[in-house]
């Protein structure tokens, strides 16, 4: 498994390396570290030291080199070896493009989170970085590094029955003995029998290959504090969620249910695109 790290060394990346390093201890996984130093233009450099250049080069070189030993510095606690790559420009277009070209297969990511008039202005990198990259993007807002992911949580409203891109969340089940709550939360919205929603899940679950799960439906105000509270009732490890991006489909729930959980719990939530 490809995995990568992008940071900005705050705190909150320390949190995502924290965990980066309990997922490392448990499976095989080709590391990659970046960080993306803000310019007008995108201009990259490598751990081989081949640097695209661009007219923003000279200007931004320095800080590049230094930030390319801070990196390395950085990602040197994990398991095994690590590509480290520092990067010119914006940083969601940045790290969206690696994730293409070496086609990454996670991104762990610490974030902050985002709140009130910020949050509709903004939201978070991690929130931007789910809409675009395409891969799973698992983010974390505390330390969790002593998590045991032993209860997964994969919310939806399981009215589609497809595959998705569930390939992450197995591999961790897998590898940490799992049992995945599937869950519907139930709002006065969103209403539907109990023996319509678990007839719904199994099927999903039939149509994804899903092992040692069970099926659940919880009551509350709004999708989010619905996950957040069956989460805490049932002291989940980790919150899964799809997203449907800005393609011109809806989203899986309305109002950017998926986004407001990945800015606003403070579980690990791995959010994957539909």
């Amino acid at each position: 498994m490809k995995v990568l790290i992008p940071t900005n060394f705050s705190p909150y990346a320390e949190f995502a390396l924290g965990l980066a390093k309990h997922f490392g201890s448990k499976m095989p996984v080709e590391w990659h570290a970046m960080n993306v130093v803000k310019a007008h233009d995108d201009s990259m450099i490598h751990d081989d030291e081949n640097v695209i250049s661009q007219a923003c080069v000279e200007e931004t070189f320095p800080e590049l080199e230094s930030k390319k030993q801070e990196l390395a510095n950085w990602s040197s606690s994990l398991p095994g070896e690590v590509v480290n790559f520092v990067a010119s420009g914006e940083v969601v277009n940045q790290i969206s493009a690696y994730i293409r070209k070496y086609e990454i297969d996670l991104v762990i990511m610490g974030t902050p989170g985002a709140f009130g008039a910020k949050n509709l202005l903004e939201g978070s990198t991690a929130e931007k970085i789910m809409r675009v990259a395409g891969v799973p993007v698992l983010s974390v807002k505390c330390d969790r590094s002593d998590l045991n992911f032993s209860k997964l949580i994969l919310a939806s409203d399981f009215k589609e029955i497809k595959q998705d891109n569930l390939d992450v969340l197995k591999a961790i089940q897998a590898v940490y003995n799992s049992e995945i709550y599937l869950l519907n939360v139930i709002t006065k919205k969103s209403f539907q029998t109990t023996r319509e929603l678990k007839k719904s899940m199994n099927e999903y679950a039939k149509a994804n290959g899903l092992q040692n799960f069970s099926c659940h439906t919880y009551a509350d105000v709004s999708i989010e504090e619905g996950v957040a509270h069956f989460a805490d009732d049932q002291q989940i490890d980790l919150i899964s969620i799809g997203n449907h991006g800005y393609t011109g489909l809806k989203f899986l729930f309305k109002a950017r249910t998926s986004e407001g959980i990945v800015n606003h719990l403070y579980k690990p939530v791995l959010s994957f695109k539909l």
